[in-house]
């Protein structure tokens, strides 16, 4: 526990918080209920994101949400937007990317973070 806490702490001066209260206030503005996976349904029109540099399959994608929180992995990568397609988010997905890209969420950065 005293490891995890450590962990938090450092997380928390990342943002400019102290690990206290307000921390936890900041982090329910950028988390999502199921921390590791996205799995949101991006409906027809708003389009997916798909970076070719991370996808172990040519069908993984990104929602908006997803990758303009994690848009400093990729940077320097090959990234494309596509208007017209539509699915399902597969940030966090294992199986699809290359290495485990997570959107800026609590859980995201402690596991990053402990790897």
């Amino acid at each position: 526990m005293e490891k995890i806490n450590q962990y938090l702490n450092e997380i928390a001066q990342v943002f400019g918080y102290n690990y206290n209260e307000n921390f936890f206030s900041y982090l329910k503005t950028i988390s999502r209920p199921n921390n590791q996976v996205c799995n949101r349904e991006i409906i027809k029109g708003e389009g997916v994101w798909e970076c070719i540099d991370c996808r172990l399959d040519k069908q993984a994608c990104f929602c908006n949400d997803c990758y303009n929180k994690s848009k400093e992995k990729h940077t320097g990568h090959k990234v494309i937007f596509e208007p017209e397609l539509f699915g399902f988010c597969d940030c966090g997905v294992q199986m699809l990317l290359k290495r485990l890209v997570f959107a800026l969420t609590i859980v995201g950065l402690l596991l990053m973070k402990m790897k």
